[in-house]
C-alpha cells in the first residue's frame, strides 16, 4: 500500500461518518505524520506498516467522533448543525439511549394513574354503595307494584 492507497482509503470510510472540517484535518495529520517519519529516514512502507489498516484507524476516528458528541450527562444534545448521515446516527443513539428512562417514565405514570383510580374508588365505594342499594330496592317494589 502506499501513502496515496492509505489516504484515500481513509477519506473513503470517513466520508459521511464524520464532518468534511474533521476529515480534512484528519487526512492533513495523517499525510504530514507520513512525511515526516520519511524525512527522518523511515521508508514510506515501514510507516504505514506501523500505522496499521486506515480501515481500523476510521472506525477508531468515528467512534471517537460519536462520543465526543453525545455527552455522558444528557440524554439529548444539539445535533441540529448536522444534518448528514452521522448526524442523524447521533440522534438514533442518543434516542436509543434515552428510550430505558422514557419506559421508567411510562412504569412510572401508569403507576401513579392506577393507584390514583384506586384510592377514588376506595373512597367512593362506601359512599355509593348504600346508594345503589336503596335505588334497586325501590326498583323491585315498584316493579312488583306493576304487577
Amino acid at each position: 500500500m502506499t501513502k496515496a492507497d492509505f489516504l484515500n482509503t481513509l477519506q473513503t470510510k470517513l466520508m459521511g461518518e464524520i464532518t468534511a472540517p474533521e476529515i480534512e484535518s484528519t487526512i492533513r495529520y495523517y499525510e504530514e505524520y507520513i512525511s515526516e517519519a520519511v524525512n527522518q529516514g523511515g521508508s514510506e512502507e515501514a510507516v504505514l506498516y506501523e500505522l496499521g489498516d486506515p480501515r481500523l484507524i476510521a472506525k477508531t476516528i468515528i467512534d471517537t467522533a460519536g462520543k465526543n458528541q453525545m455527552g455522558a450527562d444528557s440524554m439529548f444534545n444539539d445535533v441540529s448543525e448536522k444534518n448528514d448521515t452521522a448526524g442523524n446516527r447521533n440522534v438514533l443513539r442518543q434516542f436509543q439511549e434515552s428510550s430505558l428512562a422514557a419506559k421508567v417514565i411510562v412504569v412510572s405514570a401508569v403507576v401513579i394513574a392506577l393507584s390514583v383510580i384506586a384510592l377514588v374508588l376506595k373512597t367512593l365505594i362506601p359512599v355509593l354503595m348504600p346508594f345503589v342499594v336503596i335505588i334497586f330496592i325501590i326498583k323491585m317494589i315498584y316493579d312488583n307494584k306493576r304487577r
